[in-house]
């Protein structure tokens, strides 16, 4: 049922019972339908409680209400090209060795700005990030340069174009993650060996920065629940 139509059936269903109730009042009460100079009056009564159904119906209603204007906004933002980058995980499908055992980062620019990735890190307490690394896959652009790139990582300012082209796929970089958990203490090598491969639920933050007008800061959050880990 679309959230409206749950919205108006609740305040018919509200309304119908209290003149339902006020009904059965009036046929075993002292009150007329509307007597002359009568402060009791029937009518009196069903007008204002018709004034705080509307009020209720309209309080239930703004919940709704709030949630397609963030939607409405959000649709007019991706048309404008006002919209903000994403960033997912997803199992790294490179087979390079050195990042055999990561997981892809993936960053998608839909903003017709240009961006700078400065830092990604990850949220987790019991895991740390030990290395990252581009990858060819997911960078659509006309040339790859991994050295460049490497560079950029290390120090903190990837840049990502904007999409201006609106006909072609959004400007994305993918980056090879290597995430290690973190021993805990008490726990030996024999429990937890180095060459220990551990699917687990890890969330990395990616702070970026929008060319805008006003040069703005996000941090955006990528989680995945079953990420490969070392």
């Amino acid at each position: 049922m679309h959230p409206s139509t749950a919205v108006a059936a609740v305040a018919a269903g509200l309304f119908s019972a209290i003149l339902i109730a006020t009904f059965a009042y009036v046929s075993h009460g002292p009150f007329d339908w509307c007597s002359t100079n009568d402060p009791n009056c029937v009518r009196e009564w069903i007008a204002a409680l018709s004034g705080w159904m509307a009020f209720v119906g309209a309080a239930v209603a703004v919940p709704y209400l709030a949630a397609q204007v963030r939607e409405a906004r959000r649709q007019t933002e991706f048309i404008i090209g006002e919209a903000l980058p994403t960033v997912t995980l997803e199992d790294n499908s490179g087979s390079s060795v050195d990042t055999a055992f990561a997981v892809a980062l993936k960053v998608v620019n839909w903003n017709r700005h240009a961006m700078y990735i400065h830092d990604v890190r990850i949220i987790d307490t019991d895991a740390e990030i030990l290395k990252v690394r581009p990858t060819k896959e997911g960078r659509h652009q006309d040339t790859f340069n991994a050295a460049l790139l490497e560079l950029d990582i290390e120090d903190k300012r990837v840049y990502l174009p904007g999409w201006e082209n609106r006909s072609a796929l959004p400007p994305s970089l993918s980056l090879a993650v290597t995430i290690g958990n973190v021993r805990r203490p008490g726990v030996t090598s024999v429990d937890q060996p180095d060459t220990f491969l551990l699917r687990r639920s890890v969330s990395i933050e990616v702070d970026v920065r929008l060319m805008d007008a006003k040069h703005s800061f996000h941090t955006l959050v990528a989680t995945m629940p079953d990420a490969m880990t070392l």
